[in-house]
């Protein structure tokens, strides 16, 4: 499957978009399937294109296309003879390297229109969703659109005009395209549209089912998980294999992205156990986006319930949890929610003088990956981290509240409750705060 690196750069001006682009990586596969879902929104890829050169040339063809607003055949034409001069070209044969199978490779007029197509229909949805999400408290329905001809795939066709809420689980799934050549497209509406169109807002709750699915038409060929949705009794959609995931939500994250969804669905020492062998890469990815999280909602000036991952338990944390409380905790993560930043809460702790800075905000991440101490609450249940604060007599406390059930789609995770700086002395009764040595 080509990659989807413009599901980001769409919603960005130009330079900064090209700029992106230009700073991705790639990843090398010689099946589509070798290269799965989310992934593509981490690094370039072309099926069967094994050298960097040409993937350099596929991708600068597509912030070329950017730039100028070029056509798939303007595209095509940039390519052709690129291309055909490094030998890359027709349906020459290339070797699997890890089966030694030979299979038709070659880059070829069909193929460089669909990765053209692909890309630019992901960056149009990602752009999209990232508009939405955005403007979800006022438009908080969203809606599947199908276009309806003869061109259009039963199952597509059978969702046009489906509405849901935007927090929906469902859109985790169909949040389109859902397949090569897919053209449906989700509009957003708000409570008055709902009304004055008499639309029936849908659930997607005990609707939806994993079922396996061959990746091919082949016999032999190996098996894809895809999430599908009853509309009917006994008639389902499923998105294509390899696109059981929301393309504009990954394309927007990064291995952050694909790291919270795997922590989703661990258990918590598993999930503190990944997050450990990860966290030096996601130190600086985690910062960067909740930096900007932060900011966001400072800019807004108020809450409106939503959460952002800062960092995880250790495996530690969670066996001693596990032990003090009596009760394993469903997941490793750790949020913060918005209205920590700027509600009630946040009120009363400037006016103590004892309020975390935009810049104490934005420094969570990196603090717990680097300069974290961890503390067992043994009178509310709660971990309690001691992070290093920008005043040198004090230190920032958060209060993290374990298997807090958020609303929409609802979830237990491991909330911070409470936020604020301390002297670090109001620690020392051991008879509530107990220390968690790693």
């Amino acid at each position: 499957m080509p990659g989807v690196d413009l599901g980001f750069a769409i919603g960005l001006e130009p330079k900064d978009a090209i700029a992106y682009l230009k700073a991705k990586g790639y990843t090398f596969g010689f099946s589509w399937t070798d290269v799965w879902q989310e992934a593509h929104a981490k690094a370039f890829t072309a099926a069967g294109v094994m050298k960097a050169d040409v993937l350099a040339d596929l991708r600068g063809g597509l912030v070329e296309a950017l730039k100028t607003g070029a056509t798939r055949q303007d595209f095509i034409d940039r390519l052709t003879p690129i291309l055909q001069q490094k030998g890359w070209w027709g349906a020459h044969a290339q070797t699997d390297p890890v089966t030694g199978e030979i299979r038709g490779k070659g880059l070829t007029p069909r193929r460089l229109a669909t990765i053209f197509d692909t890309n630019m229909q992901t960056a149009y949805m990602a752009g999209r969703y990232r508009a939405f999400m955005a403007n979800a408290e006022d438009r908080p329905y969203w809606q599947y659109v199908a276009i309806m001809d003869q061109r259009t795939r039963p199952a597509h066709a059978a969702l046009n005009r489906r509405t849901f809420r935007y927090d929906d689980p469902i859109w985790s799934f169909i949040y389109p395209p859902n397949g090569f050549r897919c053209r449906c497209s989700v509009r957003a509406l708000d409570a008055a549209d709902v009304a004055s169109r008499g639309i029936d807002v849908s659930s997607s709750e005990g609707r939806l089912s994993d079922v396996q699915v061959p990746t091919s038409r082949k016999p032999d060929a190996p098996l894809a998980t895809v999430t599908r949705f009853e509309y009917a009794p006994g008639k389902y959609f499923a998105p294509d294999p390899g696109w059981n995931y929301n393309p504009g939500a990954s394309a927007l994250g990064g291995l952050q992205e694909v790291v919270d969804q795997r922590l989703s669905t661990l258990d918590a020492p598993l999930g503190a156990a990944m997050w450990q062998g990860l966290k030096t890469a996601l130190g600086e990815e985690t910062a960067t986006r909740f930096g900007r999280w932060v900011d966001d909602v400072l800019a807004a000036g108020r809450g409106r319930g939503l959460y952002a991952i800062v960092g995880a338990m250790t495996q530690r944390e969670v066996s001693h949890y596990t032990d003090a409380a009596g009760i394993a905790p469903a997941t490793a993560e750790i949020a913060v929610e918005d209205r920590l930043l700027v509600g009630k809460k946040a009120d009363r702790h400037a006016r103590k003088g004892n309020a975390l800075t935009a810049d104490e905000w934005k420094s969570l991440p990196l603090a717990l990956v680097n300069e974290r101490r961890s503390y067992f609450d043994k009178l509310e249940k709660k971990m309690i981290y001691v992070l290093p604060s920008l005043d040198a007599d004090r230190s920032v406390k958060i209060a993290v509240q374990v298997d807090f059930l958020t609303g929409h789609p609802k979830r237990a995770l491991n909330v911070a409750r409470a936020g604020y700086k301390i002297n670090v002395q109001a620690l020392e009764d051991r008879t509530r705060y107990e220390p968690i040595e790693e």
